[in-house]
């Protein structure tokens, strides 16, 4: 039988079978959303003994080929050959199981549009801050194998910060022959030693930080370069200026914010406008079904300025994976770091969600991620596994789609716009946190 895909090469077509699935399949148009490629086999006729042996494997392990040449049986002929991304199947020949064809089944990612960047992204990206050996998996060879994992599933948006431990080295040790298909994305303005200029977005520790992030990364440029948190002692002529030399560098490709208010943004806008500098082309907020507070004004302008939106934490910082009840022990490590996992409202209202997800027939984090993912102003939410268990877990319901229903069951718990409690991790502007800017002095409080 013919090879579904007429562009499709021979030689690719081995690359499936070698496990580099991601590159040929993409590159080569192989494979498809549900779809089934037909591969033909060059393997003799089957002798009784290799029949025979076949249907002793076959019957063992189901979701293995039943031969022995090329020795497919003995071995995954490809990544994740069972689950809802691959499957290899073997075909009954004259009463016998006899691989002819090996049909390869794959969920693709559908990737979307990075705001007006022209980067193409995948709805699901990954998020390396867990896979830092001082916070998330200790084993930096685990950590690796999860993001070659998460890039051969299809997603090829990978995020991390320079004030993530070690995670940029891990990363770049992971991307090493496979730089040119991810989209690399990395933060500054953290605190990342004591010096008080080793923080902030002023161009003389931007112009230093993304140098040192090229080296730990193990390549010449970045492709989304984030402010990580905003900074009010900077002017934002400065940053936008000092961006836009990196740019024009070719340093990085392009850059953005992270949890930065609706208003900045605008005023952002305004003065690369004014200034003829580039602007800021993506926002990371912090967006779940516990913290909607962004659909208010973050989104709205983002979507009004062509800005693509990656968001972190839509599990919700791991109170909605399912193990967080209340009255009830769990095994998540942030709990015991962090005041929201006591916060009583995002108790309740996680005790509320349980239900909805179990009717939905979805558990708790496939129904968080298709939630994060189903505004129209979001282009990625970004997965934080930390062990591989995690990651298989989360691409398992890739193809979730959330109904009307199901929406609008959650708008009824938490309504759209609203945040249920405070995350430890918010921005927390000056004007709310510096008891100054919103007191008057004692002496001219009073209206006499």
């Amino acid at each position: 039988m013919p090879i579904e895909r007429s562009n499709a090469h021979p030689g690719k077509i081995r690359d499936l079978l070698g496990r580099r699935v991601h590159t040929a399949a993409r590159e080569h148009g192989l494979c498809g959303f549900h779809q089934c490629d037909d591969i033909p086999r060059r393997i003799g006729a089957p002798t009784p003994s290799r029949v025979d042996t076949a249907l002793r494997r076959w019957s063992r392990r189901p979701e293995r080929l039943g031969c022995q040449d090329p020795p497919l049986a003995k071995r995954k002929a490809i990544p994740y050959s069972t689950g809802k991304r691959f499957r290899l199947r073997a075909v009954y020949v004259d009463g016998g199981v006899y691989p002819r064809h090996a049909y390869v089944w794959r969920i693709l990612m559908q990737y979307r549009n990075l705001g007006r960047t022209g980067i193409k992204v995948s709805p699901y990206a990954l998020g390396a801050l867990m896979l830092a050996t001082q916070v998330g998996n200790p084993d930096p060879e685990d950590s690796i194998r999860i993001i070659h994992k998460a890039l051969d599933t299809g997603i090829n948006l990978v995020d991390t910060a320079d004030a993530y431990g070690d995670s940029e080295e891990i990363v770049g040790r992971a991307l090493k022959g496979r730089r040119d298909n991810v989209v690399l994305a990395t933060k500054v303005g953290r605190p990342t030693g004591t010096d008080p200029n080793e923080q902030g977005s002023s161009r003389r520790w931007i112009i230093t930080a993304v140098e040192k992030s090229l080296r730990r990364l193990q390549t010449d440029h970045i492709d989304v370069y984030q402010i990580h948190r905003p900074d009010p002692d900077t002017d934002i002529e400065e940053t936008l200026s000092a961006l836009t030399d990196l740019v024009r560098s070719g340093k990085i490709r392009a850059f953005g914010t992270s949890a930065m208010p609706a208003s900045s943004l605008v005023e952002s806008h305004w003065v690369a406008e004014r200034c003829g500098l580039e602007r800021f082309r993506t926002e990371q907020p912090p967006y779940s079904i516990l913290s909607r507070s962004i659909e208010r004004e973050v989104l709205p302008v983002a979507q009004q300025y062509g800005m693509g939106i990656l968001v972190w934490g839509p599990l919700g910082q791991g109170m909605l994976t399912g193990r967080v009840r209340r009255g009830q022990d769990n095994d998540v490590t942030r709990a015991k770091m962090m005041n929201a996992f006591s916060d009583e409202r995002r108790l309740d209202t996680v005790e509320r969600l349980i239900p909805l997800a179990e009717e939905a027939g979805l558990s708790m984090p496939h129904l968080a991620m298709a939630f994060s993912i189903s505004h129209p102003g979001v282009t990625s939410a970004l997965l934080g596994a930390r062990t591989m268990e995690q990651l298989d877990d989360l691409l398992a319901g890739v193809d979730v789609v959330l109904s009307d229903d199901v929406l609008d069951r959650i708008d009824e718990i938490v309504p759209p716009g609203t945040d249920i409690g405070t995350l430890d991790q918010a921005y927390v502007p000056p004007a709310i946190q510096q008891i100054g800017l919103r007191r008057r002095p004692l002496k001219e409080r009073s209206a006499a």
